[in-house]
């Protein structure tokens, strides 16, 4: 069976959502584009609004409490810097 797109568009590239379509995708960009310099920092939490930096902090709640006061309720990205991601399965992986 075919099914074709009102559009004219493929499915595919109908299904793409744009960057800007993702809530802090400027944050996690500038976030990676800084990791690698930040090895020193590795295990602190960083606070990231735009494409600026705000700051280091030792622990989550202090980085969380540090976007509030700052920026408010808008959003911002609070990450634990790790050279290292770990990867989680979840579910099984069937052949």
């Amino acid at each position: 069976m075919t099914t074709r797109s009102r559009s004219g568009q493929s499915p595919k590239a109908r299904a793409e959502p744009a960057a800007s379509d993702f809530p802090l995708a400027e944050e996690v960009r500038v976030f990676d584009a800084h990791l690698a310099g930040c090895a020193d920092r590795e295990g602190q939490f960083v606070l990231i609004k735009g494409s600026d930096i705000l700051g280091f902090y030792p622990r989550h709640d202090e980085a969380l409490a540090a976007g509030y006061d700052r920026i408010g309720d808008g959003p911002f990205l609070v990450k634990q810097i790790l050279l290292h991601e770990p990867v989680y399965q979840l579910g099984r992986i069937e052949p």
